[in-house]
């Protein structure tokens, strides 16, 4: 039986050297015109049989690939040069090798430009663009006994989805059609085009960019009555400067937004804050500016100067530094003061890197930064309108429910009134009433009944009662009244009032734009805004916030 073993094993090594000698001389025949696709194809080689080929030497006109396991005996090796030419440069060539994997341990560790060629990855995506990165790792283990990385399979599934749907460049000229049917259909929607083709190259570089180079996409995000964010506007503008960003509100505010009776967040963008500079000063104009130098200490008196009540807080500053008291003195004090605002605007939560593009976007099969403009559009507005139908159903829900306030605002206010056991009131008049925590009964909260106003900032920012003005009417047994400390806001009267919904057209409406030309890519600023235009927070009686986010869009 043994001699019988060794003959097989030795009839099977000879057939494997064979098999691997007429490969190597397949390899041979090809031609390739330069050194990454020779070394592409040569770890193509290698990946096929489930192993890992490296490139360890390179040159000019060279190259030396070797299997990942070289180092504990395996001899696989390909050696790569490219042939000798006056005229042009030669093509590469595969000049020999060794295609046998002996004492071999490597594994298959596929690159992105395999998974993305690879037609298990591409069938699956094509087939459902929703699959998972994990699903895709298991499919291709399952059917080519491959293991790819998931970080791997990510960048892969990005290119490929962007290579499978990306729009058609003629669908350019129909983008100002598209959005003048929507506006038409839809009462309260602004929609607005800028389309500049010019000859100077000066000029070009502003008004219209090639496929792939990097364009500004402003985002405004609202919330509703039911503490949900929402896209209220979105624009593309071809750079990220000083018009720009001063473009983007003017249009929103000559819509009829409201954005100067509400506070309105960005991120931390230097080119954003300096198109608001005729609205609001701060500490980094003043660093901007020669004439005041401000140490890190002094930074905080600056701040306590601003939300200063009393002219004696604000002298407070004076003493450490007279040349910012004298540069805040010179500014009117409703452009530099921030206690308006943070004591008596409702900010409703918000925080400034709040962005919810990826949320609103998860049901398409391309992520919007990734589309033509003319494709991107038409993603935000379908968008639009599944968020106005939601917006309309829900609210006939809670209507024929019988709800007061919407749902995410009752959550906030049993999770307040859960923790009010811990909270003694005392009395000062049948209006007014001190509230403090029993475990800290030296700090107390001053809270007015009338007014429905409490010393604490929580009801201030959010409009939803904190514990200490629900403790109140607790300690009377009007239980019901503490709900009337709400702002009207989280009603879902107010939720219900101004709802509508939304309407995209058909695509043989549209009609093609000949000025545009399709071999570049037009750089339109432009705006698209939700059909209740009369409040930031989407609801008829809601003063609330807004937030202005910028993101790179690649077109």
């Amino acid at each position: 039986m043994r001699p019988g073993k060794i003959t097989e094993c030795s009839h099977w090594f000879t057939v494997t050297l064979k098999a691997c000698a007429m490969e190597m001389e397949e390899l041979k025949q090809k031609r390739l015109t330069n050194g990454k696709e020779a070394v592409r194809a040569i770890k193509d080689v290698a990946l096929a049989k489930g192993k890992c080929a490296i490139v360890i030497n390179r040159g000019r006109t060279f190259r030396l690939l070797q299997c990942d396991s070289a180092t504990i005996g395996c001899e696989w090796h390909v050696r790569l040069a490219r042939f000798r030419s006056r005229n042009h440069q030669g093509d590469w060539h595969v000049t020999g090798g060794n295609l046998d994997h002996q004492n071999c341990v490597s594994l298959a560790k596929p690159l992105r430009i395999q998974l993305v060629n690879n037609p298990v990855v591409r069938g699956a995506l094509a087939a459902n663009p929703a699959t998972s990165i994990n699903a895709l790792v298991a499919q291709l283990r399952h059917q080519k006994k491959v293991t790819a990385s998931q970080h791997v399979m990510y960048r892969a599934k990005d290119f490929v989805m962007a290579e499978l749907h990306d729009g058609d460049s003629l669908n350019i000229r129909l983008l100002p059609s598209l959005l003048a049917e929507f506006q038409r259909l839809n009462t309260g929607v602004l929609t607005e085009v800028h389309v500049t083709n010019a000859g100077d190259s000066d000029v070009r570089l502003f008004t219209t960019f090639p496929h792939g180079s990097p364009v500004a996409l402003i985002v405004m995000v609202g919330r509703d009555g039911n503490l949900t964010n929402k896209i209220v506007a979105v624009a593309l503008a071809p750079v990220e400067d000083y018009d720009n960003y001063l473009w983007f509100p003017s249009k929103i505010l000559h819509h009829g937004f409201p954005l100067t009776a509400c506070p309105v967040f960005s991120n931390r963008n230097s080119t954003c804050f300096a198109s608001t500079h005729m609205d609001y000063f701060s500490i980094w104009y003043m660093r901007t500016d020669e004439t005041v130098r401000l140490t890190v200490t002094q930074e905080q008196f600056v701040l306590e100067a601003n939300t200063a009540v009393s002219h004696v807080a604000f002298e407070k500053l004076n003493a450490v530094n007279p040349a910012a008291t004298i540069y805040l003195t010179d500014i009117p004090a409703s452009k530099r003061t921030l206690h308006p605002h943070v004591n008596t605007t409702p900010l409703y939560g918000w925080r400034t890197t709040n962005f919810v593009e990826s949320e609103q976007a998860k049901s398409l099969r391309l992520k919007p930064r990734k589309m033509q403009p003319y494709e991107f559009f038409k993603s935000y507005l379908t968008i639009f309108m599944g968020e106005a139908y939601n917006r309309f159903r829900l609210g006939q829900l809670w209507v024929n429910a019988e709800r007061k306030p919407t749902p995410r605002a009752e959550r906030n206010f049993q999770a307040q009134l859960g923790d009010t056991a811990n909270y003694m009131v005392t009395f000062s008049s049948d209006d007014v009433a001190f509230t403090a925590r029993i475990s800290n009964s030296m700090k107390q909260r001053r809270v007015d009944l009338t007014s429905s106003t409490c010393s604490c900032l929580t009801q201030t920012q959010h409009r939803i009662a904190c514990h200490h003005p629900i403790a109140t009417p607790l300690e009377c047994n009007m239980v019901e009244s503490a709900y009337e400390l709400m702002g009207e806001c989280y009603t879902v009267a107010s939720y219900q009032e101004n709802l509508g919904t939304l309407e995209i057209p058909e695509d043989d409406l549209f009609t093609a734009d000949l000025s545009i030309s399709p071999d570049t890519k037009v750089s339109c600023k432009q705006v698209v805004q939700g059909n209740d235009a009369s409040d930031p927070m989407t609801n008829g009686k809601v003063g609330g916030s807004a937030n202005l986010q910028r993101q790179f869009c690649y077109n």
